[in-house]
């Protein structure tokens, strides 16, 4: 009987022992998974981290096709950017702006003019009249006076987009202004996008403004005072 009653207690021990090895096994696997987990980190600092960059690319878009990139000042000089776009050029850029007060984009546009492209501009009317807009900027500039330039009346609302097509294949688009502080020194981004469905929505919403009923047309001066 003693015998009989010390096997239970045999195998008791023996549980207690064989959970002891479970939980040291398991214990070994997380350390495992750790260690690892800490050599990969180290490996692929990047993946593990990503760094915030003032330019990316990626395929995306309305249809699925064309890159995206998107471009962050002040790390990045968005005019720069814009200044490429506007000479790639070859048959029109349509403009829908708050406001394009860039001494440099706004040289470029009448470059643009002056080789034979086509340029629109459709800007914000309260903002033109209420400081040295676009028309007075560009006054005297060589072939400013082929750019056809159409104003939202004051006292709607806002015509507050920040955006062209060029040669209806690529779109700009963002939160950055055209003015030198919006393009070089404030926190905004400048997204371009070569998708075809988002170049697409853009030039029906344009042409819709273009044709507004209550715009105002401003005649640009090329002469040299």
């Amino acid at each position: 009987m003693r015998q009989s009653q010390g096997e239970p207690g045999s195998q008791g021990f023996g549980a207690q022992v064989f959970s002891g090895q479970a939980w040291a096994r398991r214990a070994l696997v997380v350390a495992g998974l750790a260690a690892l987990s800490f050599v990969q980190i180290f490996a692929h600092p990047r993946a593990a981290k990503p760094q915030a960059s003032h330019q990316v690319a990626f395929q995306a878009g309305l249809s699925g096709t064309g890159a995206v990139e998107v471009h962050y000042a002040p790390a990045a000089d968005l005019e720069r950017v814009d200044l490429a776009l506007l000479r790639q050029a070859t048959r029109s850029i349509d403009i829908a702006a708050y406001l394009f007060v860039d001494q440099t984009l706004i040289e470029a546009l009448a470059d643009a003019a002056k080789r034979g492209v086509r340029v629109r501009l459709y800007l914000d009317g309260a903002q033109e009249a209420s400081r040295e807009g676009f028309g007075g900027r560009a006054r005297g500039l060589r072939g400013i006076d082929k750019i056809e330039l159409r104003l939202k009346p004051p006292g709607t609302e806002i015509m507050h987009l920040k955006s062209y097509v060029v040669d209806g294949k690529v779109l700009r688009t963002g939160s950055a202004n055209f003015t030198y502080a919006g393009l070089k020194r404030e926190d905004d981004d400048l997204v371009v996008i070569r998708d075809p469905a988002a170049i697409e929505a853009f030039a029906e919403s344009f042409e819709a403004m273009w044709r507004r009923a209550g715009n105002m047309s401003e005649a640009l001066d090329a002469s040299r005072f």
